[in-house]
């Protein structure tokens, strides 16, 4: 099943290490500001899906891959959300919430 991500407004993105990063997430989705960036292959589900696509972005050893699927966007980081097809997970700094 592909996995689905989306990036927080580079604005928003210090919001995500304040006391509410979950409250900041949730205004940003009312809002419609997040930027679907694409949908990528991978054969897991849940947070492994996102974990997946954390690695694919930020792992050096997958550089032809990310070349050839994740395009000129920046990696995956604080305050992105991956959707799984069933499930959102948003990257928190250290590690993974449903939203």
């Amino acid at each position: 099943m592909p996995a689905t991500v989306f990036q927080i407004p580079a604005h928003a993105m210090m919001k995500m290490y304040g006391a509410a990063p979950l409250a900041t997430v949730r205004n940003l989705i009312r809002t419609d500001s997040y930027e679907m960036i694409g949908t990528f292959p991978t054969e897991l589900t849940g947070e492994a899906a996102a974990e997946d696509m954390f690695d694919l972005s930020n792992n050096p050893s997958r550089d032809d891959q990310r070349a050839a699927v994740w395009g000129p966007h920046r990696s995956l980081s604080v305050g992105d959300v991956v959707f799984d097809g069933a499930e959102s997970w948003l990257c928190l700094p250290m590690g993974w919430t449903k939203v």
